[in-house]
């Protein structure tokens, strides 16, 4: 059986780990994020809250319709609008629900503003 050292010319090795076909190739550990990465999460997840919120709000809708209509628990909404990081299908459901289109745009912070 020929083993195969994990990695590539665009992944990192990973140390003492092998995988063969018969096999499950390792889980990789996630790098700690970074200041820039994670302020970057925290302004997504606390924008998308708060306009989820905001439209929740001007609907007139509790946490618990807007639960109910979107299919998740209420505690995920109330963390959403919380500003606490959720998945991506979390938001889209919330989103849907409320008849908001998500987007997620990444912008040159060097760029100028006209």
């Amino acid at each position: 059986m020929q083993s195969i050292e994990a990695g590539g010319p665009d992944k990192p090795p990973m140390r003492g780990k092998s995988f063969n076909p018969f096999e499950m190739s390792p889980a990789r550990k996630l790098e700690p994020m970074t200041s820039a990465a994670r302020a970057a999460l925290s302004r997504l997840a606390l924008g998308a809250g708060q306009a989820i919120r905001d439209e929740r709000l001007r609907r007139r809708w509790s946490m618990a319709d807007l639960a109910v209509r979107a299919g998740v628990a209420i505690g995920v909404v109330h963390r959403v609008e919380a500003g606490d990081t959720a998945s991506l299908e979390s938001y889209a459901r919330l989103g849907a629900a409320l008849g908001l289109r998500p987007t997620l745009e990444f912008a040159d912070s060097r760029a100028r503003r006209s």
